[in-house]
């Protein structure tokens, strides 16, 4: 059987890491075998990495460089962020995985990879990669959201804000929502507490540049937010992101229209949420997508009804108490201040 390593940085939690350790779960569920390998500086680490409390969930084992099998047609999965460590594989199957867009072009030949395989995980990487590197071979691989299920909690007039990533042309609207309405901004939370905060709120609001296919307006949707975001990126497309234009803000639209959107989303929530039902629908399905991707790519041979049945069998654990205290808002303060410390005095 033909191995698979996948490689994700240590000690990151976001959207891309995540998608990475979904891989290798679902591999390994449909009766692969997969492993996860921490990197360090665009470096593989040689030492036991431990896996962040939230991809535990997950059945990630994981593998150090040494114990990489580099022979045959096993294959190497790296992020799109990290290409270089292409370079050591010498005869496995070379994949690149496009979680986003946002790398910085200049910092490597991607055109020289146009014979390997490439994975995109949006249809903005899709076009990206097509145009820019014109790939013998380019698949989709997408990824799954979950969320927590908590008990029903009333909505109120509240709206949930992501800062990071914001495209700079909106940052004065932003601004704005932030002086005149209830902005609840997500920021270091654990899932379970974003669960929380979600389903409190009526609006969520995403205007960042979006260089991959975001986690969070699709786990607002599921929590029956109404989802504005920006025109950038893969929220540009109505693939990635289809959702009725009058929800996208660009650069050309005014404080004034956002006041009179807000309000309205706000003031008729249950009728606005109509709009989004067909975008939620394609969400909930993106499990059975995924899986059925995973299938096809990593030639495990599995028949579609089968697929089915697992895909529906799959279960992945909420959060745990450790899950919730490793990602408290204060812990996580003294971690960032333990890693300064360690990377800036012990240079380590």
């Amino acid at each position: 059987m033909n191995k698979v390593y996948v490689f994700c940085p240590a000690k990151i939690v976001s959207g891309g890491p995540e998608a990475l350790h979904q891989l290798v779960d679902a591999i390994n569920y449909l009766s692969g075998d997969a492993y996860i390998v921490y990197t360090r500086n665009n470096l593989i680490s040689e030492r036991k990495e431990t896996t962040p409390a939230r991809y535990k969930r997950y059945n990630t084992p994981a593998a150090t460089g040494s114990a990489i099998d580099d022979s045959g047609q096993n294959f190497f999965v790296v992020p799109e962020s990290m290409p270089n460590l292409l370079d050591a594989v010498k005869h496995g199957v070379k994949c690149l995985w496009w979680l986003s867009v946002g790398f910085k072009k200049e910092d490597y030949d991607y055109q020289g990879l146009n014979d390997i395989i490439h994975l995109y995980q949006s249809e903005h990487a899709r076009t990206f990669v097509t145009v820019h590197i014109n790939p013998q071979r380019i698949y989709g691989l997408s990824d799954y959201v979950l969320i927590e299920r908590l008990k029903p909690v009333r909505k109120e007039d509240k709206i949930a804000l992501v800062e990071r990533k914001l495209e700079s042309s909106l940052k004065p609207i932003v601004d704005h929502i932030k002086t005149h309405y209830k902005v609840k901004v997500i920021k270091g939370l654990s899932r379970m507490r974003l669960g929380y905060l979600l389903s409190k709120t009526k609006v969520l609001f995403d205007f960042g540049t979006h260089p991959g296919k975001d986690r969070l307006p699709r786990e607002a949707a599921l929590y029956d937010n109404v989802i504005l975001t920006s025109s950038f990126g893969a929220s540009s497309n109505q693939i990635d992101v289809p959702i009725p234009a009058k929800y996208k803000v660009s650069k050309a639209t005014t404080i004034e229209e956002i006041n009179a959107l807000l309000d309205h989303c706000l003031s008729s929530h249950e009728q606005n949420l109509s709009d989004f039902e067909f975008y939620k629908k394609g969400i909930q399905k993106e499990k059975h997508v995924f899986f059925t991707e995973v299938n096809s790519v990593f030639e495990l041979r599995n028949s579609d009804d089968a697929i089915k049945d697992l895909t529906e069998s799959h279960q992945v654990a909420g959060s745990s108490f450790s899950e919730r205290l490793m990602e408290s808002t204060v812990l996580l303060y003294c971690r960032r201040i333990i890693e300064y410390i360690r990377i800036k005095v012990f240079n380590n």
